[in-house]
């Protein structure tokens, strides 16, 4: 190899060099003006999918009282979860806080009407004539805390009778 290509190698080298440090100092300057992405809880910030804000979206407030510091307060979002046997109801009051839980129940009816006797209560069975009838009516109410009920109702009933 000659004097002249060790010159050359240099060169490039030099000028790969450059280049990167170069491309550092840019990305280090982006870095330094980017603003910084909280990563603790934010309260009043909307959770992500699934969530939605308790009154707002559904007309329904949930009375789920949840510790804030000091105080207690109605939770600000509310999530259904009706993947398992029971549904369950989840509150929190941000991103990133703390989500809780409890067993989901339907609203009462603010109208007067009488309590479901034995036999009425036997429509809510899984899997007999009626069934895809009463799913279709729980479908058309759009109430999810009613849904869950049925749910709720049919876990109950396929575990006693397992049991029994």
């Amino acid at each position: 190899m000659s004097p002249f290509d060790n010159q050359c190698m240099a060169m490039v080298l030099y000028d790969k060099l450059a280049a990167q440090e170069a491309l550092n100092q840019t990305r280090e300057t982006d870095a330094e003006r980017q603003t910084p992405s909280p990563t603790g809880s934010q309260p009043g910030v909307h959770p992500g999918p699934g969530w939605i804000e308790n009154w707002m979206e559904t007309n329904t407030c949930h009375y789920f009282v949840i510790p804030d510091g000091e105080e207690d307060v109605i939770a600000t979002f509310i999530c259904y979860d009706m993947t398992g046997p029971f549904p369950e109801l989840l509150a929190t009051n941000g991103s990133n806080c703390t989500v809780h839980s409890c067993p989901l129940h339907a609203c009462a009816n603010a109208q007067a009407c009488t309590p479901l006797s034995l036999q009425d209560k036997l429509l809510f069975i899984n899997k007999l004539i009626y069934s895809s009838a009463i799913d279709y009516a729980v479908r058309q109410e759009d109430d999810p805390t009613l849904a869950g009920e049925v749910k709720y109702f049919h876990s109950h009933h396929k575990k006693a009778a397992k049991l029994a």
